[in-house]
């Protein structure tokens, strides 16, 4: 049974285990999953604490014997399970990546998932289906 979707078709996931407190006011917008580090889950934390509404913030697990490149794959993996076709009605169409550059072994993950069309940022990337 498919879940009702937010309001946004887009999903962020921030990479960069510094990114902390900056989460507040982008997980009123849209879900967020983040990359779990001593300042991201102390961020997360304080979210959870002072805005129980705020459900769609997800804290990634980090592995350190992974790459960079095995986490974004797991990470897409899970975001896939939560907010796509198969768990929404209006699935997501658009990630926007934060903490990482744009490489070839990105791209190819990202097409793996359907994702078409990647712009770059400044501070990462957005990918579109």
């Amino acid at each position: 049974m498919a879940l009702s979707a937010p309001k946004s078709c887009q999903v962020i996931l921030i990479m960069d285990p510094h990114f902390g407190n900056a989460i507040e006011n982008i997980v009123k917008l849209m879900p967020v999953w983040i990359i779990d580090s001593p300042v991201n889950r102390s961020a997360v934390e304080h979210v959870r604490k002072y805005n129980p509404n705020h459900y769609l913030l997800s804290l990634l697990l980090y592995f350190s014997d992974e790459n960079v490149i095995e986490t974004f794959r797991r990470a897409l993996n899970a975001i896939e399970d939560h907010h796509g076709s198969s768990s929404q009605v209006l699935a997501y169409e658009s990630l926007r990546v934060i903490g990482i550059p744009l490489e070839p072994a990105i791209s190819i993950v990202l097409n793996n998932y359907g994702f078409s069309q990647i712009a770059v940022e400044t501070d990462g990337f957005i990918a579109k289906k």
